[in-house]
C-alpha cells in the first residue's frame, strides 16, 4: 500500500449523483491489505424495470457500464448514500428501502440487485421533506441497523435478521 491517492480517469459519462456512488474493496491477510476495489454509480431508468451501474474497477484501471435491473417500478428513486457490508454495496432510499449489489466484484455485464424494504411502516413518499434528517442505516455489530426518529422525541432502532426475506427486528424504542 504506497498511502498515497491516485486520481481516477474520467468516466465516459458524467456522475449523476454524489449520494449514488459507492466504493467496495477487497482485502485479505492480516491487517487486510486491500487487494482491489471498484467505484460504482447505480442509475435507474425511473418507469422501467432498467438500471445501469458505471463501474471504475482498479483491476482493469477503467470504467465500463453493466446492465442492471430497477425493482422500484413507477417510484422516484431518492439517492441517500451508498455503504458496503459484508462484500455487498447497499444505496440507500430513505423513503422506501435498499437496492442492493451482492457481488461488486463480478466480471457479469449484467448485474441483477436485491431490493430490502424499510422495516414495515416506515414506507414515505419519495419527496418527503426531511427523510435524511430522521433516518439512517449502515452496517455495525455484524447488522444492517436502521435508526428512526419518531415524531422528533423517540427513536425505534431495527437490526436486518433476514437478509433473503427482509424481515427487520425492532432492537429499541424508546419514547
Amino acid at each position: 500500500v504506497t498511502h498515497q491517492w491516485s486520481k481516477l480517469p474520467e468516466p465516459p459519462r458524467l456522475l449523476n449523483h454524489r449520494c449514488a456512488i459507492g466504493l467496495a474493496t477487497r482485502a485479505a491477510g492480516p491487517g487486510r491489505l486491500v487487494l482491489a476495489f471498484v467505484v460504482t454509480e447505480y442509475r435507474p431508468l425511473i418507469g422501467s424495470e432498467k438500471a445501469t451501474l458505471m463501474m471504475f474497477s482498479s483491476e482493469s484501471g477503467k470504467w465500463e457500464e453493466k446492465s442492471a435491473n430497477y425493482t422500484l417500478g413507477m417510484h422516484l428513486w431518492r439517492p441517500g448514500g451508498v455503504f458496503e457490508f459484508d462484500g455487498r454495496l447497499f444505496w440507500i432510499d430513505m423513503s422506501c428501502g435498499l437496492i442492493v449489489w451482492d457481488d461488486p466484484f463480478s466480471s457479469e455485464s449484467k448485474v441483477q440487485c436485491g431490493f430490502i424494504p424499510l422495516p414495515q411502516g416506515s414506507w414515505r413518499r419519495f419527496d418527503t421533506p426531511g427523510l435524511e434528517e430522521e433516518r439512517c442505516v449502515g452496517g455495525g455489530g455484524g447488522y444492517i441497523q436502521y435508526l428512526e426518529i419518531v415524531d422528533g422525541v423517540g427513536l425505534k432502532l431495527w437490526r436486518l435478521e433476514d437478509y433473503q426475506g427482509g424481515e427487520w427486528g425492532l432492537v429499541h424504542n424508546v419514547s
